[in-house]
């Protein structure tokens, strides 16, 4: 089976063996590329996820395919050093898992990874 769908990269492989195990869990993002895609997602869609840094996205990349059941976007200040504070945009996703899916290709849309999947039915090591 082929699908289209958006991707979050550079999840920490952990956090992808949780949503594996316990079937859903609470992810957290700060890096610019997966909170703007985490504000196009909506409850009810599906979504790739994987551990490559969205640099190296692309073909045969491997991860998780899960649903989305929730987000919020929220500000939060991030410490730089012991002295400077930044404030960043957040996006808490939670997430149930699905399946798995294997990259077929990249498209990259108003600077959001867009991926189309092969899903795979079995499982594969992440």
């Amino acid at each position: 089976m082929v699908d289209t769908i958006f991707a979050l990269s550079g999840v920490k492989e952990e956090a992808l063996r949780r949503l594996e195990k316990r079937g859903e869990a609470v992810m957290e993002f700060i890096s610019f590329v997966n909170v703007r895609t985490a504000s196009l997602l909506s409850p009810g869609e599906r979504v790739f996820l994987t551990s490559e840094p969205y640099e190296l996205l692309g073909p045969r990349t491997e991860g998780i395919v899960a649903e989305v059941l929730g987000i919020s976007i929220n500000p939060v200040r991030i410490n730089l050093d012991h002295v400077d504070e930044k404030e960043v945009q957040r996006a808490r996703v939670r997430l149930r898992f699905l399946s798995y899916g294997r990259v077929r290709r990249v498209d990259w849309l108003e600077g959001r990874p867009h991926v189309e999947l092969i899903i795979i039915e079995h499982p594969v090591i992440l």
